[in-house]
């Protein structure tokens, strides 16, 4: 369970690192690029929401983390906003 936990935490990290290197490539982007990340971070946005309720239902979180981890989604969906 421990490195199931690990993985989750290393896919949610990634996502947030892939999600900083897409806004500082938006200036330079085409129309089809943003379109494609636009995309991607939904997909991404949709994988997250998928973790944390695995997280939530499985490993048995305290309140703190699950708002922790829903206040790490609900700024990556701002995040998307601004793209």
């Amino acid at each position: 369970m421990e490195n199931y936990t690990f993985q989750h935490k290393q896919i949610i990290h990634g996502s947030f690192q892939l999600l900083d290197l897409l806004w500082l490539q938006q200036e330079q982007d085409t129309v089809q690029e943003k379109y494609l990340k636009l995309q991607l971070n939904h997909l991404l946005h949709w994988l997250n929401k998928k973790i944390l309720i695995i997280q939530i239902f499985f490993l048995h979180l305290t309140r703190l983390e699950i708002i922790r981890l829903m206040l790490q989604l609900q700024l990556q969906s701002i995040c998307m906003m601004r793209i």
